[in-house]
């Protein structure tokens, strides 16, 4: 006589359990991938700054913006790339941000990879929990240029006002 012994699982519920496992996982992937999408379709820079200072994620504008590529920033002393003239100011608000003060529109100048300067408008926050800053940077050396050259309008007004006969 042959005997055999055999057992019987139902394995239905840890099926059931790898499928939902895996729908979450792809949902994750494809909200990490539109995630990404909107970073790097941003025309602003937008970074996530470690708390003494360090890149740890920068959009693609980035390269627009400062002439440099995300992978050369990233793991770069951000105040590196602010114009001497401005470093203290920029360390003084990066302290603010961290003690809970969001900062809408702090401005400072970078150095671009060529050199030049580059006008930046910011705004921050900290973020207690991951212990990080997010900003978003955004071009405003146009918008700088054009302020100056109004107010170089209207002082030449203002002296033609000035030196007009009265009536």
């Amino acid at each position: 006589p042959v005997r055999a012994i055999g057992t019987c699982q139902d394995i239905t519920e840890r099926k059931n359990a790898e499928e939902k496992i895996k729908i979450s996982s792809d949902a994750l992937l494809n909200t990490l991938n539109d995630l990404n999408k909107i970073m790097d379709s941003s025309l602003d820079v937008i970074c996530v700054v470690d708390a003494n200072g360090y890149f740890k994620k920068v959009s693609a504008a980035c390269e627009a913006v400062f002439g440099y590529k995300a992978e050369e920033l990233v793991g770069k002393l951000i105040f590196d790339f602010v114009y001497p003239e401005d470093r203290e100011k920029t360390v003084q608000s990066a302290e603010r941000v961290m003690i809970g003060n969001a900062s809408p529109n702090f401005t400072n100048r970078y150095v671009r990879k060529d050199g030049s300067l580059v006008d930046i408008e910011w705004s921050a926050s900290w973020h207690a929990g991951d212990r990080v800053r997010y900003g978003i940077a955004r071009d405003v050396t146009e918008k700088k240029r054009m302020e100056h050259a109004f107010e170089i309008e209207r002082k030449r007004f203002y002296d033609l006002f000035l030196q007009a006969p009265s009536s």
